[in-house]
């Protein structure tokens, strides 16, 4: 019962950061963005995994890069939810996916400044 629980969990996030790419939006002119990606140098620095607010962060960044609302300069990784080698490899995967090989990936500390490594309180079957 727990992985069914788990797997529909899972399959709900992963509609839920799909979504906006499927969903047909108005057109940009119909809204009035005030902001360039001329004006909006952007580095995302994150301790990125799979499938959470990091993830779901990068979605929106590289939506409004596409847009040319920001310009994303690059992402750095840095340990904390996960390991440094976990979120590089989470980036680079979901960079290859999202089809953006264009911006650079920049590996950071393996440790937090502020606090220990997140464990989980406890393992799922």
């Amino acid at each position: 019962m727990k992985k069914l629980v788990s797997m529909l969990l899972t399959a709900g996030m992963v509609g839920t950061m799909l979504s906006p790419l499927a969903v047909s939006a108005a057109p940009l002119e119909d809204y009035k963005i005030v902001t360039t990606a001329e004006n909006n140098k952007v580095i995302f620095d994150t301790d990125m995994g799979y499938f959470g607010d990091d993830t779901y962060a990068l979605f929106m960044l590289l939506q409004a890069d596409a847009a040319q609302w920001i310009d994303l300069l690059g992402i750095t990784s840095v340990g904390g939810n996960v390991t440094i080698a976990e979120g590089t490899t989470a980036i680079l995967n979901q960079l290859e996916k999202a089809g953006r090989d264009d911006i650079p990936v920049y590996m950071g500390t393996d440790r937090p400044w502020v606090s220990t490594m997140m464990q989980p309180l406890r393992q799922m079957d």
